[in-house]
């Protein structure tokens, strides 16, 4: 039975889309509202007031139909529903669940159950199911066991699909989870980005979020990700506090707006778009919204282009205000258009907010708009006004020889013709010649005129092919003919890359496979040259010793030592007497290196004795290819 044991008057939460986040600094949680500092742009907690400091809560989820988060203390097993002013009512302790830690959680969108997904402390993978009613007084709950091949640590329903979202720690890829069949599917490749996600949310446009870590210890986040529900791509956002076993839950299910303008930038006396978008996640038709939004100053609005919404337009052709009230507006998304004049003296950052007003009380009553452009919650949308301009003059004027020289007349909001008639914001010139074009606003026109001239000729030769040895360097100077400056760039393609000065003069190079050197030179006209050079690589490998030597310190043949061709390095060098035994053996050594040889030293450091002696080597060339050598020495003395 619910004991309704708590601490003061429990009030519910507003549902206007906010993230909550429990942390655990210590042995004990806490309760913040996650907020996005609107200067830094990073993630900040906000602790609620009130909550108090005995529990290790994890598993929670906000239910839309009370406005109460509820959650699980993870040490008693107890059922806890929490308020705004952090007050938590301990409503029974659920004695059912099996021994673990049930870190994911949330309550469904109906509000009929609060789901618990855990695991054993001896498997690491999610194992256990628990629904909890909370249509019931007594809060009965039922167990399952599942046999899920994931780490869950939080989940969260999507506000429009009814489908729960989930990241797999384990493997690093997001799932969908079917609490009917207790079936999980990957929706994204494996090894996403994040390491783990410990806290996933919804907002009220059905974008998904999670919170965790990019290669850290596991059980410290400080990440905020946007996840791809559709392909399953884990986005990094932005940096923020440290999270110790985390949890998080929010209510999507709300009225939110955003608010966007195209295009981003424009001329005085020209016409934009703004986008008022509308997200009604409460799962019910909203009536009597009132949408309102005052435009800066010397804008007007043209017309309304799209209003799903119906409602008495107020206030919108020619003024600077758009007032739209008794607006209907039903589950989903949708969007409000609407044309506007920007009128001139008008340059600079322009900004404006638009205000979604009359909701119910539950929801917040109102909501200021927010430019999805940026992580700033709830700001402003900016116009980027500019000057008016147009210089033909500064552009390239030189044209390469059977190529295209495009003319640029690229400034939003301006009308634009061309000597042929043409219209477009730019204009392709294939012949030297003198071009004209007009740019118009609503209140300026203004005229350039460009003569175009051919560039001169550029070319560039590298030569003939060559074929070098294994190791073999090799330098290329290349044959440039231009009048202008120009700047090279070397690429090469092969099967394992070498060093290669990209913009150098000439280039010296070391190929090990066969390559195709290939050499772009541009000059100031941005005219392109290129050719390229076949470079075939002999595979000399050669190991050589001799099959004799005499150890006597007279300064002659005193080291046997292994010479070659193509080798890097002497993985293993051995000397065997004639009943085979190791007399000396020596690792990475280098070829052609007479110190690097054997003096005719046993491994006590006694000479050895005259006679025949066995010789292995395993040798790595330059290309890689690993082989087995060996022979026979005679010891004179």
């Amino acid at each position: 039975m619910a004991t309704g044991k708590g601490y003061g008057q429990i009030e519910p939460f507003v549902c206007s889309g906010e993230y909550y986040l429990t942390l655990r600094p210590g042995f004990i949680s806490n309760m913040n509202q996650v907020i996005i500092d609107p200067v830094t742009e990073e993630v900040r907690f906000k602790p609620i007031p009130g909550f108090p400091p005995k529990y290790h809560i994890n598993g929670m989820g906000y239910r839309s139909t009370d406005n109460f988060i509820y959650t699980l203390e993870q040490d008693t097993r107890t059922l806890i529903r929490i308020g705004k002013n952090g007050t938590a009512q301990e409503l029974r302790v659920i004695q059912e669940l099996f021994n673990g830690q049930y870190p994911a959680g949330d309550v469904t969108p109906d509000g009929h159950y609060l789901i618990l997904i855990g695991g054993s402390p001896f498997s690491v993978y999610s194992n256990f199911v628990a629904f909890v009613d909370l249509t019931s007084p007594s809060y009965p709950v039922t167990v399952h066991n599942v046999n899920f091949t994931a780490s869950i640590y939080d989940f969260a329903f999507d506000p429009f699909t009814g489908v729960a979202y989930g990241y797999d720690s384990q493997n690093q890829r997001v799932i969908t989870i079917n609490f009917k069949t207790f079936e999980i599917q990957s929706v994204s490749r494996t090894r996403q980005i994040a390491s783990s996600i410990a806290s996933v949310f919804f907002d009220a446009f059905g974008n998904l979020y999670g919170y965790g870590s990019i290669g850290q210890t596991f059980g410290i986040q400080n990440t905020l990700f946007k996840i791809d529900k559709d392909q399953g791509i884990v986005e990094f956002l932005t940096r923020g506090e440290e999270a110790n076993r985390s949890d998080a839950c929010s209510c999507p299910f709300t009225l939110k707006l955003q608010k966007t303008v195209a295009p981003r930038e424009t001329v005085p006396c020209s016409m934009v778009e703004y986008t008022f978008i509308v997200a009604n996640s409460t799962g019910f038709t909203q009536s009597g919204i009132r949408l309102e939004d005052q435009l800066p100053q010397n804008f007007s609005i043209n017309k309304i282009l799209t209003n799903p919404f119906g409602g008495d337009v107020l206030s919108a052709e020619g003024p600077d205000r758009l007032i739209i009230e008794n607006m209907v507006v039903p589950p989903g998304i949708d969007s409000v258009k609407i044309e506007v004049y920007v009128g001139p003296n008008t340059v600079g950052h322009r900004g404006n907010q638009a205000l979604l007003s009359r909701l119910a009380v539950n929801l917040g009553t109102q909501t200021l708009s927010d430019d999805p452009a940026t992580l700033k919650p709830e700001d402003s949308t900016f116009l980027n006004v500019v000057p008016f301009v147009l210089d033909l003059e500064n552009q390239n004027k030189q044209l390469c020889p059977g190529e295209t020289l495009v003319l640029m007349g690229n400034q939003n909001g301006v009308s634009y013709l061309w000597n042929d008639a043409s219209t477009g914001s730019s204009y392709s010139v294939s012949e030297p010649g003198t071009y004209w074009v007009k740019a118009e606003t609503g209140c300026a026109t203004l005229y350039d005129t460009i003569e175009v001239v051919f560039s001169p000729p550029i070319s560039v030769d590298l030569g003939e092919d060559l074929v070098v040895d294994l190791g073999e360097e090799v330098r290329v100077f290349p044959d440039v003919n231009s009048s202008i400056d120009f700047v090279n760039e070397w690429t090469a393609t092969t099967q394992k890359p070498f060093p290669l000065c990209r913009t150098c003069s000439d280039v010296t190079v070391r190929p090990l496979f066969d390559a195709t050197l290939r050499l772009t030179v541009t000059n100031t006209a941005g005219c392109t040259a290129s050719d390229s050079l076949e470079i075939r690589v002999n595979k000399v490998k050669d190991i050589l010793a001799p099959n004799a030597f005499s150890p006597n310190g007279d300064g002659n043949n005193d080291v046997f030592y292994l010479f070659g061709k193509g080798v890097d390095r002497v993985e293993a060098f051995r000397i065997f007497d004639r009943w085979g035994n190791i007399v000396y053996e020596r690792k990475d050594l280098t070829i052609n290196e007479v110190s690097q040889g054997w003096d005719g030293r046993v491994k006590d450091g006694s000479w050895a004795q005259p006679g025949v002696y066995v010789w292995t080597a395993q040798v790595r060339f330059l290309d890689d290819d690993i082989r087995i050598a060996g022979g026979d020495i005679t010891l004179i003395r």
